[in-house]
């Protein structure tokens, strides 16, 4: 494949086939293989089990779940059905190699999701997928002719249309208006619909529902998000250069001292302190206190930068309530603009924007087992206005998107809690597989050398992408995503390469053979 050349060939049947078969194999793993987290040895097989017999996990699935891993293999079995009969193949035959085809795929994705903890593996997923597959090639083989000669036809008239000039153009329209919708994304997922008359509660919230036993040592907020390296630092107590906090307590001391904070916040009651009578040498803390008035001025802070990082050193009672929460900003009518609390071991956290304030449930994000009684923890969380990011112990547990992403997912669905990594994949190919698929093809049209095709092609791949996160640095305050930049020129290198499957010779599709030819 030379993407510099001007005379093209091949057959638009097989270029369509290739295609769709490749979005078919992507769409599968994607689906299947998310969140493309492995683990070794497997957890889900009885002792001394074979993974090669996946288990013996029962995944319980109803009609639904049936028809939906059916329907998962179909594009599949209709792509590489119809690439078997125009290989010659007899019906029959192409029927048989989908089936089986579609099983020892079914069967590799079943042996790998027995290492990924969130995923179950079990016999009756091959059994569907396989005959999903079965589907496919049947209708490939009744319906691939007609199929194929539209998305040829349609294919062979944008071939001859697009040239990089007037890719040029339409792509500076297509960035133009994903970008604009970008930018209103990540206001719906930023802090723009705070509550202004909420206090600063510790120990519980403002309507008193959440009451929680254990004493906090020390708290800061920041109207800003920190690197890595300084998380990692703060939360080991180690010297870290960093700005003054808006709001500093601590209560190690006789009382709670706030002197390096930008806004003093008084408490409405002397704190009442925990410590061991029988050690004098015990650390205190504030088990429970509320500010005397509402934190206006903090609130409108964090909602200006569209950035926070709170770190709260605390200590769950041994005993009583081991549920409830550590800290909020909350008002007595028990709306909360973020609180942090416990449930037993684990960390419980929530912040509101347009999209948690919609869905707060799935929003809620509930760690694994991190906590113990009797012992201080201390936990950071970072937010940069696109990602949330937890600190415990110097250790970072966990990065979540809570950007654009997360926002244009709960415009078409219930969002869910395991599948924000999933929503950031899905909108960055939103953005930028099509706009790949159509530089693809405006390069065949573009007669020139080797060296000048490869500059043409770095300047495309590498233009948007960069476009793209210096909106959001500019916007959001955040430091340049390496991240985010490498997956958006994924997309669009992908999509060129997806465009340009076994060349395009603008032919319609000619047909299936006959069966038995």
């Amino acid at each position: 494949m030379k993407l510099w050349t001007c005379t093209l060939s091949g057959n638009a049947d097989d270029d369509w086939s290739n295609r769709l078969l490749l979005l078919a194999l992507s769409g599968i793993l994607f689906l299947t293989l998310y969140p493309f987290r492995f683990s070794y040895p497997p957890t889900k097989l009885l002792p001394g089990a074979s993974p090669f017999l996946l288990g013996t996990t029962d995944k319980g699935g109803g009609p639904e779940d049936v028809l939906l891993n059916i329907l998962l293999f179909v594009p599949f079995g209709f792509a590489l059905g119809a690439k078997l009969r125009r290989r010659g193949k007899a019906w029959w035959s192409a029927l048989a190699w989908a089936w089986l085809s579609g099983a020892i795929v079914s069967y590799t994705i079943e042996f790998l999701q027995l290492y990924i903890p969130p995923r179950d593996s079990g016999w009756e997923d091959v059994v569907t997928n396989s005959t999903g597959s079965l589907v496919g090639c049947a209708m490939a083989i009744l319906l691939a002719s007609w199929v194929f000669a539209i998305l040829s036809a349609a294919g062979a008239r944008l071939n001859r249309w697009v040239t990089p000039a007037k890719a040029a153009a339409v792509l500076l329209v297509y960035f133009a208006v994903w970008f604009s919708f970008a930018l209103a994304l990540d206001k719906r997922a930023g802090l723009q619909n705070w509550k202004t008359d909420c206090f600063l509660v510790i120990g519980n919230d403002a309507a008193g529902r959440h009451h929680w036993n254990g004493s906090v040592r020390s708290l800061e907020i920041w109207n800003r998000a920190w690197p890595e390296d300084v998380a990692g630092r703060l939360t080991r107590a180690e010297p870290a250069r960093t700005a003054a906090p808006l709001v500093a307590f601590d209560f190690s001391g006789p009382s709670g001292s706030h002197e390096n904070a930008e806004l003093p916040i008084p408490l409405s009651a002397p704190p009442i302190y925990q410590a061991a009578a029988a050690d004098p040498h015990a650390e205190a803390g504030i088990s429970w206190a509320i500010s005397a008035e509402p934190v206006t001025k903090l609130v409108e802070s964090l909602r200006q930068a569209g950035q926070f990082s709170i770190r709260v050193v605390f200590e769950p009672a041994e005993g009583g309530s081991l549920t409830g929460r550590v800290l909020s900003i909350s008002n007595p009518a028990g709306e909360s603009d973020i609180y942090l609390g416990q449930d037993r071991g684990r960390l419980v956290f929530w912040y509101r924007n347009s999209v948690s304030a919609s869905h707060p449930g799935p929003l809620i994000w509930t760690t694994s087992s991190l906590l113990g009684t009797s012992r201080p923890a201390d936990v950071l969380y970072s937010y940069d206005g696109s990602s949330l990011r937890l600190y415990v112990n110097g250790r970072k547990i966990e990065t979540r998107p809570m950007g654009p992403s997360l926002a244009l997912a709960s415009l078409v669905r219930r969002v869910k809690q395991s599948e924000l990594e999933g929503y950031r994949y899905i909108y960055y190919a939103a953005i930028f597989f099509p706009a790949g698929g159509l530089l693809g093809l405006a390069l065949r049209n573009y007669c020139s050398s080797p060296r000048q095709t490869a500059l043409l092609i770095a300047c495309a791949v590498l233009g948007a992408p960069l476009a793209m996160e210096g909106m959001f640095m500019r916007t959001e305050g955040r430091a340049f995503s390496w991240a985010d930049f490498l997956l958006s020129v994924c997309c669009l290198v992908l999509a060129m390469l997806w465009a340009n499957s076994d060349g395009f010779a603008g032919r319609p599709y000619s047909g299936v053979r006959p069966a038995g030819s």
